[in-house]
């Protein structure tokens, strides 16, 4: 059969000792292969009987492969050995007549057997057993295989793919760093220290951190949509194309990261690190946030995708309302009640107050923790109730 057809018959080519004999059709019943789950229809057998006067010799070579392929069936091709018996009958599921059927019904009758050869095939050694993986390993195989999928299709295949990932985030730095450079602020000058570190350090952290919220709920939204044709293998699930999204924007983000306290680094700027385990506690709740939150609105997307609209027009004010450009002491009092109810905000200024000594974060754990159990909890429970319709 055609693996990759649609189980129609195949044509194959039997040649004796390398010159071409008979096209024949492999169109017979196996219904033992059927009742496997092999083949859809169990047409694949086939029987070639050679009528008398053309019966095989010893030392014949028979091969059997199918047209056009490059190369024959398993076990082709196979040495004849010259023997006494009688023709055997075909199967009686084909339901036209055929050669070997009327031989077998002549032989019935008294007349005497024929002459012919027997086709010796090689004992093959038997097939070792599948490899047995349990859910875990057919889970971290899927993702792997989504992940390497989701790289090239989103960076791989653009000339500055990987740039263009990095792009917006350092614009926005650039833009912050030298607006503060024109008011007077922050050194004076746009490699100037600011919070006792280089300034464009200082403004990376706050920025890095709200970008990676946003781009893990972005690019949560339409994961699902957007990985629809291979939900038809049963190891691919909804939710695998979800965490290979945000799995891949946090890794952006955090490249970019170390790629700026390198070169930082490298040109003899100040940069600091006071709490590098409590950042990263920090990073990792704007991430389960944004993972809870994304997965339920690409949930409600995938079954109306006039929600996404609303969701994008949300998006926008986040970066000047999240801390990105300020901290949670440079609010002003008159607005501070209400920015405050924002928990990105507390995520955002906490991993600004781990990395910096001189810096105290007011930002609560507790409050972030707490919307963070939230949002995965309604993400996973409209997953859950959702879930046949997302793979339909």
């Amino acid at each position: 059969m055609d693996a990759e057809g649609d189980g129609a018959p195949l044509s194959l080519d039997v040649k004796i000792n390398g010159v071409p004999y008979k096209t024949i059709l492999a169109d017979r019943l196996r219904a033992d292969v059927k009742a496997k789950g092999l083949h859809p229809t169990g047409l694949c057998g086939f029987f070639l009987a050679i009528p008398e006067g053309e019966q095989l010799q010893a030392s014949d070579l028979v091969s059997v492969r199918p047209v056009g392929a490059e190369r024959d069936l398993s076990g082709s091709p196979a040495l004849c050995k010259g023997a006494e018996h009688q023709t055997p009958a075909p199967p009686p599921q084909s339901p036209t007549p055929s050669p070997p059927a009327a031989t077998a019904a002549a032989t019935e009758t008294g007349q005497p057997k024929i002459s012919s050869a027997v086709l010796t095939l090689p004992e093959l050694p038997p097939l070792p057993p599948p490899p047995q993986r349990n859910s875990l390993r057919i889970f971290a195989d899927s993702f792997t295989a989504l992940f390497l999928r989701q790289m090239k299709l989103r960076y791989g295949s653009q000339r500055f793919g990987y740039f263009l990932a990095i792009a917006e985030p350092l614009f926005y730095m650039a833009l912050l760093r030298g607006s503060r450079m024109l008011a007077g602020r922050g050194g004076g000058k746009f490699g100037g220290e600011e919070g006792g570190v280089d300034g464009f350090y200082y403004h990376s952290i706050g920025v890095i951190s709200f970008f990676i919220f946003i781009r893990v709920f972005n690019s949560c939204m339409g994961s699902i949509s957007a990985a629809k044709g291979i939900f038809s293998y049963r190891q691919v699930r909804p939710i695998d194309a979800v965490l290979v999204a945000a799995v891949i924007e946090l890794m952006m983000m955090l490249a970019l990261k170390f790629v700026i306290v390198f070169v930082l680094l490298w040109i003899g700027r100040p940069v600091e690190a006071d709490n590098l385990l409590g950042f990263f506690a920090a990073i990792g709740l704007l991430f389960s946030l944004a993972l809870g939150l994304g997965l339920w609105a690409d949930v409600y997307i995938t079954k109306n995708q006039e929600i996404r609209r609303f969701v994008d027009m949300m998006n926008r004010p986040l970066l000047f309302l999240s801390g990105a450009f300020f901290t949670m002491e440079q609010i002003p009092d008159l607005i501070a009640p209400y920015i405050i109810w924002n928990p990105i905000l507390h995520g955002v200024d906490l991993a600004r107050g781990e990395m910096l000594s001189a810096y105290d974060s007011p930002g609560s754990w507790v409050y972030i923790g707490l919307w963070t159990l939230f949002s995965l909890w309604i993400g996973f429970v409209a997953y859950r109730k959702h879930l046949s319709h997302l793979t339909n």
